[in-house]
């Protein structure tokens, strides 16, 4: 992956890191957690969390495909698999950050997502 579109990519997952370090690992997120504990019996949580990781795949979706078109980012994936792929890394951030928050480790996570996407 060239890094123009490298580095856009890596600075959510990074904000995400620096986000789970600065609280130590306390703070969950309610998508994960929703989609955990109650997704499955609860279509009230089903109906918030559903849009919700729809509109965190849709934006991204769409700036890679255009990076994709520029020869910036591999076209040998779909862009929306792409998206998708970027969310679940940031949503298994969190639950590591809130099992082990050291910066080492979730640092090594994100460089393994990025070098999935070359």
């Amino acid at each position: 992956m060239r890094a123009p579109a490298r580095e856009p990519l890596r600075e959510v997952l990074v904000a995400t890191v620096d986000e789970l370090v600065g609280d130590g690992g306390r703070r969950a997120c309610l998508i994960v957690g929703a989609a955990a504990e109650r997704i499955a019996r609860d279509q009230e949580a089903a109906a918030q969390v559903r849009p919700t990781t729809a509109s965190l795949e849709g934006a991204p979706s769409a700036v890679i495909a255009e990076a994709q078109a520029d020869g910036h980012l591999p076209n040998t994936r779909d862009a929306g698999d792409v998206a998708r792929y970027r969310v679940v890394t940031m949503h298994g951030l969190r639950v590591m950050g809130a099992v082990q928050p050291g910066r080492t480790s979730l640092m090594a996570v994100v460089e393994a997502a990025l070098r999935a996407l070359e």
